[in-house]
């Protein structure tokens, strides 16, 4: 078995969600597969799905699909278009600091476990953000404390930020649901059916 946890592209109901009719990738696979991804979830429930789901069960490998920095810390009263291009420099840490956080942690946990993984950036960790930030944002990952303990070898892309030579999954994403709707389509799930499993970190 393994594991999926994510964010809405690899919903488990993804033709529901999107009301598309859209094969999510994870059900082409003919290996039995435990996804616990949701819609609109940050990194915070992603790590916490990923706990909850290996208890009591034999895991061949777990795949993490890490989703948009800012939802950790999203505030209800905010839409987050607005906020991001108004993000404080201390909102902006400790938004950075909480994910990196939960990174590590996660991999901790997966190692002590003798668990095989795989982490992806699946999108943009900030989206909206002025081009003034770029620089912060690539300043303050590479200057993380976590930063050198992150295992490069086991989480695709990293340091993510384009400008520190990182990836995101997003960025091999060869359709979109429609030009409003920016959601994987189904070429894109058709190609992460294709290659996750089988090439993984040689993506």
């Amino acid at each position: 078995m393994i594991i999926v946890a994510g964010d809405s592209n690899h919903h488990p109901k993804y033709s529901d969600y999107t009301k598309n009719n859209i094969s999510v990738w994870t059900d082409m696979l003919d290996i039995e597969v435990d996804n616990v991804s949701k819609s609109g979830v940050g990194n915070d429930f992603i790590c916490d799905a990923v706990l909850r789901s290996i208890q009591q069960k034999q895991i061949d490998h777990v795949y993490v699909f890490w989703s948009e920095w800012y939802r950790v810390l999203k505030t209800p009263n905010k839409e987050s278009q607005e906020w991001l291009q108004t993000i404080s420099d201390e909102e902006f840490k400790q938004i950075a600091n909480l994910n990196i956080n939960l990174f590590y942690s996660l991999q901790s946990a997966l190692k002590q476990m003798n668990l095989n993984y795989t982490f992806y950036q699946d999108l943009w960790p900030w989206p909206h953000m002025k081009i003034d930030k770029m620089f912060e944002a690539a300043k303050f990952i590479i200057q993380h404390p976590l930063y050198d303990l992150i295992d490069k070898d086991r989480f695709w892309g990293w340091p993510i930020h384009p400008d520190l030579g990182g990836r995101c999954l997003s960025n091999l994403q060869h359709d979109q649901l429609s030009d409003t709707n920016s959601h994987y389509g189904q070429k894109t799930h058709d190609f992460l059916a294709k290659n996750i499993i089988d090439k993984g970190m040689s993506l």
